[in-house]
């Protein structure tokens, strides 16, 4: 297999340097995390996971400079919510505050997740309700609701 270049050990170390730069970098947003962190008291809004590790700051309306980096424009999100997130396969509806999933997601281990409610923060201002409409129209709009 080596001979066919399948598998190279020397370049193992390099990705996982990678890997771990982009984990650090989602992570160490400094100050909008920091703040988010505090305003959720170090827990996620969903389902109330405190791990603060597993924790990250994830922007509603996508990161376009520091303007976009204002509290009501942030959710403290499991990372791998964040990622469902960014990918509009998971929501959350404006009004109701009822956690959305796309059609795809349905039967999957987040399926559970479809209805439960955000909760609020315990400080500092909520979710923008014109950045939860922004980003639950694109979930609508790509899943063909």
């Amino acid at each position: 297999m080596e001979a066919e270049g399948a598998f190279d050990p020397e370049s193992t170390g390099d990705a996982r340097r990678r890997i771990e730069r982009a984990i650090v970098q989602r992570q160490g947003q400094g100050r909008f995390r920091a703040e988010l962190l505090e305003n959720y008291g170090g827990r996620y809004p969903i389902t109330g996971c405190d791990l603060s590790e597993a924790l990250e700051a994830a922007h509603i309306v996508p990161y376009n400079g520091e303007q976009t980096k204002h509290p009501v424009n942030g959710l403290p999100l499991r990372a791998d919510i964040h990622t469902l997130f960014d990918l509009h396969l998971l929501s959350i509806h404006p009004e109701s505050r009822k956690v959305v999933i796309a059609p795809k997601l349905r039967g999957s281990c987040y399926a559970g997740l479809e209805g439960k409610v955000l909760e609020r923060p315990r400080q500092g201002p909520e979710p923008g309700r014109t950045a939860l409409a922004a980003h639950h129209r694109l979930l609508m709009a790509r899943s063909g609701y």
